[in-house]
């Protein structure tokens, strides 16, 4: 009996792969605007890139100018104006979403089966890790470079193998790829390689140097683009000063997994449990048939090295955020990974794969609810969008305490030539769009960019900018608060501006200058 359910499961493993790819994607084909954090931020700058580079007349001509330079997030801004420039916001997004989901998981096989390594049933830990937090953060060039971290160290092995330049040379196009979506995962692809190649040459006793030195070669042009915009953008460095027990709750947690809220870590304690068996599993494999060390345990030394970094380094560094998560979602991708070319298809893999399986599947259903929860919002803010004219200078107010909501004015001008003044990637150096130092509200304008309930100094910002702001668009806001803050932006309304659009549930007002037409 048990011999016919492995023989099953190797005959038609590829089927459950491309059938749990397809499921994977319901949470953002099952939404008209599938939301996250920086999404909006993503969208309005892809309008920018495509407007500045199609119109000589833009509206954009005197707030923003682009970087012609290559940057870190290039590559997913690029992809997302070419998709924008052509398509209607919403489905541009979701296109972006879609391919990482497709791409994440393909590579992660792609990598395995370069490898050796059997499609057994551990593979299926990749999907919920598919559904982390900064793909929902909406880090979409940082996630798209995820999957091509697989695909290059899937290549540099069959390169190495292969033992070709031309092979070598198609690596190296894929790493600089990689990079130029973003450079987390493309160092982290360098770590990898760099213990892969210095194991290679120490099993072979230095023998063939030589072969190496394609992937030096071609892979240089990679590490100096990342270690000189790093070091070009660090200032002084400071090790991690959150508390061990903290650090180790995050590992435990499986955080990297946890994308909505706190009610998610079910979720993610019942992944890390199953992923603890499966490492339980694989050493006793291990033992079992007395395996010493393995080239594949690069994979088990990078994730250690991962962990180590994890407890070292600050959350912020090189004006990248969130570094902890990102280390921690690579230390489970690692060993991950490790896992997999470890296992070979038996009743206790089989089991703990479909373990792996029956968490996607049991949290795919909250991640769609949270997906339809937050379209809402993302509907109300496009609604308005119809009642502002074309080219206006818009300010965005943020009430609202939802943490995913500190774009969300944002979407007004994905769809729209609007000049949205809170645009917080026109402030990065790792982005295309930046500000112009005359148009750039800076504090000029108040600290409405930051606050809750944010004081605003238009006149301030006009006199300083030579600009008029043409609409104040409000979200969370109730005439309830009594604030000083609130309380002077309401009269400052009362006097300037007149209502142009509320939303049913009172969340969204649009108010246009006096004299303003809504056409």
């Amino acid at each position: 009996m048990q011999n016919k359910i492995l023989t099953f499961w190797n005959k038609n493993e590829r089927y459950l792969f491309w059938v749990l790819l397809l499921v994977n994607l319901i949470p953002v084909l099952g939404v008209e605007y599938f939301f996250t954090g920086d999404g909006p931020a993503h969208l309005y700058n892809s309008n920018i890139i495509a407007s500045l580079l199609s119109d000589p007349n833009s509206p954009y001509q005197d707030f923003f100018a682009l970087r012609y330079e290559l940057i870190p997030n290039l590559g997913g801004h690029l992809l997302l104006t070419l998709f924008n420039a052509w398509l209607p916001a919403a489905i541009a997004e979701k296109l972006v979403c879609v391919l990482y989901l497709i791409l994440f998981p393909i590579s992660f096989r792609y990598a395995v089966k370069q490898f050796g390594g059997t499609f057994n049933p551990l593979l299926y830990l990749i999907f919920p890790l598919a559904h982390n937090f900064c793909f929902y953060i909406g880090f979409q060039s940082f996630s798209l470079s995820l999957a091509f971290m697989f695909f290059t160290i899937g290549l540099a092995h069959r390169a190495y193998i292969k033992g070709t330049w031309i092979s070598a040379l198609a690596w190296g196009m894929m790493l600089f790829i990689t990079a130029l979506f973003h450079l987390f995962p493309a160092m982290v692809a360098m770590m990898a390689l760099g213990i892969y190649f210095l194991i290679q040459l120490i099993q072979e006793r230095f023998k063939n140097i030589k072969t190496v030195l394609p992937f030096v070669v071609l892979g240089l042009p990679s590490v100096i683009f990342c270690l000189q915009f790093i070091l070009g953008n660090s200032e002084s460095f400071q090790f991690n000063q959150t508390e061990l027990h903290q650090q180790l709750k995050g590992i435990y947690l499986a955080l990297p997994i946890v994308t909505i809220d706190g009610k998610e870590t079910y979720y993610s304690v019942m992944y890390n449990v199953i992923f603890a068996l499966s490492l339980i599993a694989v050493f006793a494999y291990r033992l079992r048939k007395k395996r010493s060390f393995q080239l594949i345990d690069f994979l088990f030394i990078t994730g250690l090295l991962l962990l180590a970094l994890y407890f070292i380094l600050p959350d912020s560094m090189a004006t990248g955020g969130f570094l902890s998560l990102r280390f921690s979602l690579c230390f489970f991708l690692a060993w991950g990974f490790w896992l997999v070319l470890n296992a070979k298809t038996n009743i206790i893999t089989l089991i703990l794969g479909l373990a792996f399986i029956a968490v996607n599947l049991y949290k795919l259903p909250y991640q769609l609810g949270k997906a339809k929860e937050l379209e809402e919002d993302a509907q109300q803010i496009m609604e308005a969008e119809a009642y502002i004219p074309e080219g206006s200078t818009v300010l965005p107010l943020n009430y609202s305490y939802h943490w995913l909501h500190y774009h969300i004015g944002l979407y007004l001008a994905a769809d729209k030539n609007l000049v949205v003044l809170d645009n917080y990637e026109a402030y990065a150096v790792h982005f295309p769009v930046k500000w112009k130092e005359e148009t750039w509200p800076q504090n000029s304008l108040g600290d409405f960019g930051k606050s809750h309930r944010p004081k605003v100094e238009i006149s301030a910002y006009e006199e300083y900018s030579g600009k008029t702001v043409d609409c104040v668009v409000r979200y969370g806001h109730s005439y309830d608060m009594d604030d000083a803050s609130t309380l002077y932006t309401d009269s400052l309304l009362a006097v300037e501006f007149y209502p142009a659009f509320t939303s049913d549930d009172k969340m969204v007002e649009v108010h246009l200058r006096k004299g303003l037409s809504k056409e």
